[in-house]
């Protein structure tokens, strides 16, 4: 007679705790090393980056030509600032801002006049601040050093005049005010005109060379049509925020690192860019507290490099008079 079979021991089962303890013991060690490797730190001094001088500086950034947002002067130049920071130990993020920046495209001038031949087209430049605008009427001659008192009844006028003795836009200025509706400035300057931009003018306002100016003049006491044609376009503009990850500042230096078209910028903004990186410099290594620096590109802008708890890059909005 068989032997009846008897039911093999069974296990209890395995709490729930004894699974969950493991998976969640590796899943905290894992959150843990993701966040070590994600925690940002300052990268490694360069030895030599504290020595570089304000002279070696400009060499540089007088290489890259004009800065103007959106050119590739001004994409060079926030690389190099990255640079600087980066090799003095602080860490660098570069920040869009929200909306792109319009910037000129092209600034074109034409003059109408009638030739013996016929209506004959002469081309010169717009000035920087100009909009899109003709007119009609015309034209007088303005002498370089024009007061105001001879400004007086030239309403509806179209003018030119030879290089002025002061900037354009005090001229440009004055001449509108006084009821002018366009004017010429020929630039036969010795020297490059300061930069003065008109302000957001709405008249044509434009510049021509010397050979355009002497065939302008021959028209004198005629009707002719000045047109400008200004265009624009959106260039993305950026912040460099340099901080040391320990940062608590309350101290903020700044600059922009743009320049007007056309222009190696040194005192606009060359000079302040190098100081606020000396200072940096200054800084690097040493017991005065974390430091912070934004260097933003857009026009008129500041590049900031600070050491201020106030000063979080989400404040320190460029373009603003805001203090950070």
């Amino acid at each position: 007679m068989p032997r009846p079979l008897r039911p093999l021991p069974t296990r209890p089962p395995v709490p729930a705790w004894k699974v969950l303890l493991p998976l969640l013991v590796a899943g905290g060690v894992g959150w843990g090393a993701w966040q070590a490797a994600a925690r940002p730190v300052n990268p490694p001094a360069q030895p030599g980056a504290p020595r570089i001088s304000a002279a070696q500086d400009w060499q540089t950034l007088r290489g890259f030509g004009p800065r103007a947002t959106g050119s590739a002067g001004n994409a060079r130049t926030l690389d190099w600032a990255q640079a600087q920071f980066e090799a003095l130990g602080y860490r660098v993020t570069r920040q869009a801002l929200p909306d792109p920046v319009p910037m000129p495209a092209g600034r074109k001038a034409a003059i109408q006049v009638d030739g013996p031949g016929g209506p004959q087209t002469l081309t010169g430049e717009a000035l920087i601040g100009t909009q899109t605008a003709g007119q009609t009427g015309r034209l007088v001659r303005l002498p370089p050093g024009v007061t105001d008192a001879q400004l007086e009844g030239l309403l509806g006028r179209l003018a030119v005049t030879t290089c002025p003795d002061g900037p354009w836009r005090d001229l440009a200025d004055r001449a509108l005010n006084a009821g002018i509706l366009g004017l010429v400035i020929v630039n036969d300057c010795p020297d490059p005109p300061a930069y003065s931009p008109l302000a957001n003018v709405a008249l044509p306002v434009l510049s021509v060379t010397p050979d355009v100016g002497r065939a302008l003049l021959d028209h004198l006491g005629r009707e002719v049509t000045f047109t400008t044609t200004v265009r624009t376009q959106d260039a993305p503009a950026w912040n460099l925020i340099a901080a040391r990850v320990e940062a608590s500042p309350d101290v903020l230096f700044g600059a922009h690192l743009d320049s007007v078209p056309g222009s190696p910028g040194a005192n606009d903004n060359a000079s302040g860019i190098l100081a606020v990186l000396h200072a940096a410099r200054q800084a690097a290594g040493t017991p005065w507290p974390a430091a912070r620096g934004s260097c933003c590109s857009a026009p008129r802008n500041r590049a900031c490099w600070a050491a201020a708890p106030s000063c979080a890059p989400t404040r320190c909005r460029c373009g603003t008079r805001a203090p950070c």
